[in-house]
């Protein structure tokens, strides 16, 4: 049986406690690896993403609801490996229902202050948290590399 639980948040006030956290999170991205564009990506659709980004940070409280995916703390190898098909799964079918969610693993800075806010026990670990809502401005197609690009067949 899996060992997973998740945790969703849709009270406005508890979603305005977490908003701090969030903000402490989403600065320390933005002050360290977040300052850069990533490979492949110009700078026009960097500045978009990080105006997302902020504007989520400054909005937090009014986001309709956050998930939290939980499991079992283990001493293995594949901890977690049952806990993002199911974050996979929620994506997929938020965006078939319009609906803007990312994954995000930026809580993990503070994490133990998330799960005191939450009341996760502390022998669980918080894999994923997954904000859920109505999408802001231009919803289009997601971009990705073509398939030749990232995948390898035989070999790297």
């Amino acid at each position: 049986m899996q060992s997973y639980e998740y945790v969703v948040v849709t009270d406005p006030e508890v979603m305005a406690e977490l908003a701090p956290l969030w903000e402490r999170c989403v600065d320390a991205y933005l002050a360290t690896i977040g300052k850069y564009a990533p490979a492949g990506m110009d700078e026009a659709a960097y500045g978009r993403m990080v105006a997302a980004i902020e504007y989520q940070r400054d909005h937090f409280a009014e986001t309709p609801a956050r998930m939290a995916e939980i499991q079992e703390r283990f001493a293995a190898l594949a901890e977690g490996s049952c806990v993002y098909p199911g974050v996979q799964n929620l994506l997929l079918a938020a965006r078939g229902l319009g609906l803007a969610a990312n994954i995000t693993i930026w809580h993990l800075m503070l994490e133990e202050e998330w799960k005191a806010a939450l009341g996760i026990p502390e022998d669980m670990h918080t894999f994923a948290a997954v904000p859920v809502g109505w999408p802001r401005g231009d919803f289009g197609p997601v971009r990705c590399r073509p398939v030749e690009e990232v995948v390898h067949r035989n070999r790297w």
